[in-house]
């Protein structure tokens, strides 16, 4: 029997005695209809199927479909969540993992430094790094940087003069005094060795005022 049946001759009681007496005939006529192969085109493709049932659902919300739609979405909505919780969970674990990790590879760098990081120290590290644009990979050589920053500075004041007991004059005449001797800072000696250092230190042209010598000057 050809596919392509002239169905439209026929009235509709004798279109469906044909079908009862020789059932391939359905399927014959079926085919031909181009609703059906219009159908059976879209539900081929799993993006459109998808799409008709959505919009099946939509227009007969208490259909066979929509019930057993929101029948599997209210069975696994729990578990979808508890999902999401577990992977929150992950990601959060593996975040300070990975922290923690990088820390102790900034303390790991300082030591091999000669130093020892202290409390809150690979933290300001990070926001070295950050701040001067050292990536994950640079974390060696922004811990011995940051190490740099943290070296105290070399002293630079230098005293005009040395003051040195061994050369002194009072100190060796110190030594000479008896158990007897005046030693207080009003003797004449001491003022006048006060008065000897204070211009060697700060030059002849200054003023002897020492206030441990104002009752005497």
């Amino acid at each position: 029997m050809p596919r392509d049946l002239e169905t439209e001759p026929l009235t509709e009681q004798e279109l469906l005695d044909l079908v009862v007496s020789n059932p391939k005939v359905m399927r014959t006529i079926t085919d031909a209809d181009p609703r059906v192969k219009l159908h059976e085109l879209l539900y081929s493709k799993p993006e459109f199927r998808e799409a008709i049932e959505e919009m099946g659902v939509k227009v007969a919300p208490d259909s066979h479909l929509a019930r057993a739609r929101r029948h599997a979405r209210a069975e696994i909505e729990p578990l979808v969540k508890e999902v999401k919780t577990l992977h929150q969970e992950l990601t959060t674990r593996k975040s300070e993992q990975d922290t923690s990790a990088f820390l102790a590879s900034l303390r790991r760098y300082a030591n091999e430094e000669g130093a020892e990081l202290l409390e809150g120290e690979p933290e300001e590290i990070v926001t070295f790094m950050k701040d001067n644009q050292y990536g994950p990979k640079a974390a060696q050589a922004a811990v011995r940087a940051w190490l740099e920053t943290k070296v105290p500075a070399e002293p630079t004041f230098e005293p005009a003069k040395p003051f040195t007991f061994a050369d002194d004059e009072h100190a060796k005449s110190l030594d000479k005094l008896g158990p007897g001797d005046d030693l207080g800072p009003a003797t004449p000696r001491g003022i006048a060795h006060a008065e000897k250092v204070w211009h060697s230190m700060f030059g002849g042209n200054r003023k002897f005022t020492s206030p441990a010598f104002a009752a005497t000057a």
